[in-house]
């Protein structure tokens, strides 16, 4: 096994993973909520009256994401959404005395970290927050929407290695066109009737 750019991502992903679903085991046995809910609910009770959009912005998701967990969340009485005076549009999220029991889980999942990564010093737990800090960093910047900051591709990308058009062999198949129903009423072979 060298010790490649490759490597270090699969070895991220695969431990990525395996925390995720040590974290969706608990939620969903203990509070029956997934991760996702859990984070929602988690930041609403960090900031009582948070908007919606906020709520995206701060979870690095979209308005339409927000609006699908939250809705799901009031309707299990776990958060409520009040208009905000002055702005009809609005609303701000809160926590239900239901859905209070967000501390006791968020101490839950720290015990599971701990015991999780208990095995690490001090210090080697620093230089990891560090280091995942900075592929963090590198990855969104990968992801930016602003393309004018990095420099563009040498060539438009790597040829195909398989481009059935320039294949005389092969005919593609064009969508046939569609043709209007036309009944035929009291002709034979209609409807089931048999031909003659």
């Amino acid at each position: 096994m060298t010790d490649g750019p490759y490597e270090l991502s699969e070895a991220l992903i695969r431990a990525g993973s395996a925390w995720l679903e040590l974290v969706e085991r608990l939620l969903t046995r203990r509070f029956g909520l997934s991760y996702a809910q859990f984070l929602v609910l988690d930041q609403i009770a960090r900031s009582p009256g948070l908007r919606p959009g906020e709520l995206a912005r701060r979870l690095g998701r979209t308005k339409g994401d927000m609006t699908g967990v939250v809705g799901r969340l009031a309707r299990a009485g776990l958060v409520r959404r009040e208009p905000v005076a002055g702005d009809r549009r609005a609303l701000a999220l809160h926590v239900t005395e239901r859905g209070n029991f967000v501390a006791l889980a968020l101490s839950e999942l720290k015990g599971l970290a701990q015991s999780a990564l208990g095995g690490l010093s001090s210090e080697e737990r620093t230089l990891l927050l560090r280091s995942l800090a900075r592929v963090e960093a590198g990855l969104r910047a990968a992801l930016a929407p602003d393309r004018a900051s990095r420099p563009a591709p040498a060539s438009p990308g790597p040829p195909l290695l398989y481009d059935p058009r320039a294949d005389p062999g092969v005919r593609l198949l064009a969508p046939r066109p569609r043709r209007r129903l036309r009944r035929r009423l009291g002709r034979p072979g209609s409807y089931g009737e048999p031909r003659p």
